[in-house]
């Protein structure tokens, strides 16, 4: 009795544990990395003494998926298949939020997860969240109508998945490819990592991975063409349309476009040069005859001034001197 006293003015003192508890279903893909939300109140006197733990069930055990508490003990019975993919925030026993972000799923990190919170003194224990969680982990096809180009020579890789299948699915469907050129397919399929696939020659320019990839080695202009990849030999998940390109015919149809453009560009500034030249001489010479045509015009007017009849009557003539070395003639005419 003294003891449950006890327990019961302590839990009165320090406060109480809440968390409303939510279920949630979510779903990934391969290599994703989700967010399994979780979050707890606490109503009392200011308490930071929490732990919390994520756990997943799987037959016949139950597995840690996170364990930290504000003792700085992280992980200390974290399960192997989650270690370094797991975090929660910094500063949650303050936030509150105990949200754990698990990262790179596969299918095997399907499953159902809860999420506890634990206080110590006084003593209490609460379930805050349950998700379930799946993961696709089928290979996505990387589509129709796509183009590559490589050159002569060169090895090129083409892709049938933009995202491969992850651990935890089904069996490894059968993948094969088929090129088309001039209505000839050539068929390679993928029976077993240890066998590569072959073109119609038996050489090994032509193999297949065990993710799907097929990887052609040097290349020919009889490799351009259309690819085509399917699975299990019927639905068609990617088709690639190869370009193969000789660097020596891009090389000499370059120079040949730099000479049709340089050439007309060349010749049109010759011209435009010449033009511009020839205006430029034209405009100096004009200048100078300009002002020798003034200068005659001058003098041709002065001497009509000058040249006067003697016999006018009317005139009068007046000498004055302006200056002690030369006299001044000034020239009147009398009014009538």
């Amino acid at each position: 009795m003294l003891g449950l006293m006890l327990f019961l003015c302590t839990s009165a003192v320090q406060g109480e544990l809440f968390c409303t508890k939510r279920t949630e279903f979510l779903t990934g893909t391969c290599g994703d990395t989700i967010s399994l939300p979780c979050s707890f109140s606490w109503e009392g006197l200011p308490f930071t003494n929490f732990e919390l733990v994520w756990q997943t069930r799987r037959p016949g055990a139950t597995l840690v998926v996170h364990h930290e508490d504000t003792r700085n003990f992280t992980n200390l019975h974290q399960s192997g298949r989650f270690r370094n993919r797991t975090a929660v925030r910094d500063g949650w026993p303050q936030s509150r939020d105990i949200t754990v972000t698990l990262s790179n799923i596969t299918g095997i990190d399907r499953g159902a997860y809860t999420c506890e919170i634990f206080t110590l003194t006084p003593y209490s224990r609460k379930i805050c969240a349950e998700i379930q969680l799946d993961v696709h982990t089928d290979p996505v096809g990387l589509g129709l109508g796509i183009s590559m180009t490589a050159t002569l020579g060169a090895s090129v890789h083409l892709p049938c998945f933009s995202r491969p299948g992850c651990g935890g699915s089904s069996p490894s469907l059968q993948t094969s490819w088929r090129f088309l050129e001039s209505g000839i397919a050539l068929e390679a399929e993928l029976v077993s990592s240890a066998r590569p696939a072959r073109d119609a020659a038996g050489s090994d320019r032509i193999s297949l991975s065990e993710n799907g990839t097929l990887n052609l080695r040097g290349l020919t202009a009889t490799n351009a063409g259309t690819y085509s990849c399917h699975l299990a030999g019927q639905r068609k998940v990617a088709e690639i349309l190869l370009d193969v390109i000789d660097p020596v015919k891009i090389r000499d149809t370059v120079i040949q476009l730099v000479a049709f453009i340089l050439i007309p560009v060349v010749a049109f500034l010759f011209v435009a040069g010449l033009i511009i030249g020839r205006k430029k001489m034209y405009n100096r010479k004009r200048r100078e005859l300009v002002p020798n045509l003034k200068v005659e015009l001058t003098e041709s007017r002065e001497q009509e001034d000058l040249i006067l009849p003697l016999s006018d009557k009317n005139v009068n003539s007046t000498w004055s001197s302006t200056s002690s070395e030369q006299p001044l003639i000034r020239v009147q005419k009398s009014e009538v």
